[in-house]
């Protein structure tokens, strides 16, 4: 297999050139996963992975994160902090090594979770706006990010707010950040809240952020059906999906070892598929301004 643009991007990236290599090799990278053969495209990750650019790449925070994966898996929390560029971000160093990180937070992908993070609080206050009282639930939580220039969260106006999540570094964080506006938290397994049915509680809006960027189907339909089920009447369950065409899900997978699952919008309509007819009273899809994300807005009778 020709990797010789390996052999270049290093070579003018221990020169000194940043973002012409890496844009380079970004496109490359795509061209590769479209036309090889699933086959093929495992045998170049490997050449990526053990090629001394990889070693280069890595010096970055996030990039290097996505790569030792501390917590289990690529896009944990404190990686989704680093994106959004909040919490106690680690430096990224200067020259060569602050350029990688400006390329590396910068894709469309990204730019798309973070679009993502203030969709999400959009929604929490206008919905928090009509609805007084309002109950609300983040599932996959993280370090519920969403909330913290939340408005109705700050000025007390929610009714409640459940934040559940597998991670307990991620749980502890959220009660540091956020248990003094009322959040409480969780420490829920998907598997749990399938087998349960339904949350703790009913509530009136529900936040699924990147967590179906990790589940196949045969996880997120039945998962689907049970935040469905733990909706009050007129609640509504909002959900985000990165897209099978997003540009940089090569990048994502051979640099930074971050394979996702993808669907488009006939995919998330699926997700309902276990969700007992005459339930939804309304369905909304809309994409981030990149193209990469797909959101689905379910409100119920």
């Amino acid at each position: 297999m020709d990797v010789k643009i390996l052999d270049d991007s290093h070579k003018e990236m221990k020169a000194g050139s940043v973002m012409g290599p890496l844009t380079r090799l970004h496109g490359w990278l795509g061209d590769q996963r479209r036309f090889l053969t699933a086959a093929q495209w495992h045998e170049l990750r490997e050449a990526v992975s053990a090629h001394p650019l990889a070693s280069l790449l890595r010096q970055d925070p996030l990039i290097g994160r996505a790569f030792r994966k501390p917590r289990g898996y690529a896009g944990d929390a404190e990686m989704m902090d680093m994106i959004y560029g909040m919490g106690t971000v680690p430096s990224p160093g200067e020259g060569v090594l602050a350029e990688l990180h400006s390329f590396a937070v910068g894709i469309a992908a990204f730019r798309s979770v973070r679009y993502r993070r203030e969709a999400f609080r959009t929604r929490l206050d206008e919905s928090a706006a009509r609805t007084p009282g309002l109950t609300v639930a983040s599932v996959g939580a993280g370090h519920l990010r969403e909330v913290e220039d939340s408005r109705a969260l700050r000025d007390g106006e929610l009714g409640g707010y459940a934040a559940f999540d597998q991670d307990p570094e991620s749980l502890a964080e959220i009660d540091r950040a956020y248990g003094r506006y009322g959040v409480r938290t969780f420490s829920r397994r998907v598997r749990e809240v399938i087998t349960d049915g339904v949350l703790p509680e009913r509530v009136d809006l529900i936040h699924a952020g990147g967590l179906y960027d990790y589940l196949t189907d045969r996880t997120a339909v039945p998962l689907t059906r049970s935040l469905v089920a733990s909706l009050r009447p007129a609640g509504t369950l909002m959900i985000a999906n990165i897209v099978p065409t997003c540009r940089d899900i090569a990048y994502l997978e051979a640099v930074m070892d971050w394979p996702l699952v993808h669907r488009d919008e006939k995919d998330m309509r699926a997700l309902l598929e276990e969700v007992p007819d005459g339930r939804v009273a309304d369905l909304a899809l809309h994409r981030d301004p990149d193209d990469v994300m797909t959101f689905m807005t379910v409100t119920v009778r």
